[in-house]
């Protein structure tokens, strides 16, 4: 039954999504200090539902982005680079990586898991820093070098990323702004 709740909110269309449905225009989105400080307040990680029916134009910014592709699809230009992914997968966006994102139609819903690099430093140190696999992992992540990188998973028709999803968004506020 909560898993129907949320099913049922994710299709409802979002008071933006509705505004751009009657007004048949692109969202301009801008990724700013304020818009950190808007997904964070005091939190290291933000949940929302992707706007569908608007492009979003070429940006990079200072956070994680962990996207799931809830139903439908996405397609999505990162670093000069075309990517197209189907339910049930997942793109993790290194901080930096310039990307832009087409617009989702009706029947795609995408998740978006906003994550302060903060959030893997605490992370590792609940981690046994004499644990090397631990350690490399975490300085691969946050590598300069690597601030414009992908990871891309292909879970297909796994159900453990959904329940996790689902029990995160039944916490969250945040699926129907």
């Amino acid at each position: 039954m909560l898993h129907h709740d949320i099913h049922e909110k994710l299709l409802a269309y979002t008071d933006r999504e509705l505004e751009l449905l009657r007004a048949n225009y692109q969202l301009c989105h801008k990724f700013k200090s304020h818009m950190e400080r808007r997904f964070f307040k005091d939190n290291y990680i933000h949940i929302e539902k992707q706007t569908r029916f608007t492009k979003i134009p070429l940006h990079s910014h200072g956070f994680i982005e962990l996207i799931y592709i809830y139903q439908g699809k996405m397609h999505q230009k990162i670093n000069e680079e075309s990517l197209t992914l189907g339910k049930g997968e997942i793109l993790l966006i290194n901080q930096f990586a310039r990307h832009e994102i087409e617009a989702a139609g009706q029947n795609d819903i995408i998740i978006n898991f906003i994550i302060k690099t903060e959030f893997f430093g605490r992370l590792m140190s609940l981690f046994d820093e004499n644990n090397i696999i631990s350690v490399l992992s975490f300085q691969q992540l946050m590598a300069e070098k690597n601030m414009e990188s992908i990871f891309t998973l292909k879970w297909g028709k796994s159900t453990q990323f959904k329940t996790l999803c689902m029990s995160s968004l039944a916490r969250s506020t945040v699926i129907t702004t």
